[in-house]
């Protein structure tokens, strides 16, 4: 029922895939060439509940508080989650016409809740946190952790710096060559050839060097009537492969009918 409605749109708003729609009734704001452009438009509009639902998300007892499921990970993962979360939000209602209120009032329920994450982490002060990540940019405050390798790029995990303005016509684009790049192969060795050069049994673990093990199909190695299915048999059903990288071993004992050891 909630998404069967007839009724005004000037009085009561319609609820459509977490939007809001209704028309605007404002006949003071008056285009460049003097027509009154905004009256009589569709709006996209935020809900309100959105940001109540965050924010109950993010709170324990009235107060915006940290997330103890999060204190294993690290710090740069920690970041990258409440970014994500951010621009989740604002990718989906970068249409919205109070896109940029209603997602300042999220953005700082995010950021105190990030801030109290990584203080509770790190045993210390909410503005020592502050102090150790905060950088300013053009786009404003931001807070990143930056992760040095050797001979590589070092990883970059920000919070924030999105302007939140108003998209009208989405972040979609036209001209994503869809058909190529579903087409295109990721990487120039195939999968099986990866597996083999890691050098590293999938049943037992050990390093040296490897043997692929192939059925059919996989078909064949769960049908009814059959033995009961052996644990590399199960192996190659989880994985959805006709293939198991394994070592002479194990491929002995496979092809023998022995194998008994340990799952995956």
């Amino acid at each position: 029922m909630e998404k069967t409605l007839i009724t005004h749109a000037s009085d009561e708003r319609a609820k459509f895939l977490g939007y809001e729609i209704k028309v605007i009734r404002e006949g003071n704001l008056l285009a460049e060439d003097g027509r009154r452009a905004a009256n009589g438009a569709i709006a996209l509009l935020m809900p309100r509940k959105v940001v109540s639902k965050y924010l109950k998300l993010f709170s324990k007892k009235g107060r915006i508080t940290h997330r103890a499921e999060l204190l294993p990970e690290t710090d740069y993962t920690i970041i990258q989650r409440y970014q994500s979360v951010l621009r989740g939000l604002y990718n989906f209602y970068c249409m919205a016409y109070n896109v940029s209120k209603r997602m300042r009032y999220i953005d700082n329920i995010l950021r105190t809740s990030l801030l109290r994450t990584l203080a509770s982490k790190l045993q210390c002060s909410v503005n020592r946190v502050v102090k150790k990540y905060r950088v300013v940019t053009p786009l404003g405050r931001m807070f990143r952790v930056i992760i040095s390798r050797p001979e590589k790029e070092p990883l970059i995990a920000t919070y924030g710096g999105i302007p939140f303005k108003r998209m009208p016509q989405g972040q979609g684009r036209t001209d994503y060559p869809v058909n190529q790049l579903w087409y295109k192969p990721v990487s120039n060795r195939s999968e099986l050839v990866q597996r083999l050069l890691a050098e590293k049994c999938e049943l037992c673990g050990k390093e040296g060097p490897l043997e692929a093990h192939h059925i059919r199909k996989i078909a064949d190695i769960d049908r009814p009537g059959r033995r009961p299915t052996e644990n590399w048999q199960k192996i190659m059903a989880a994985r959805k492969r006709k293939s198991l990288v394994v070592c002479a071993e194990c491929h002995d004992e496979i092809h023998a009918g022995r194998y008994d050891g340990p799952p995956l």
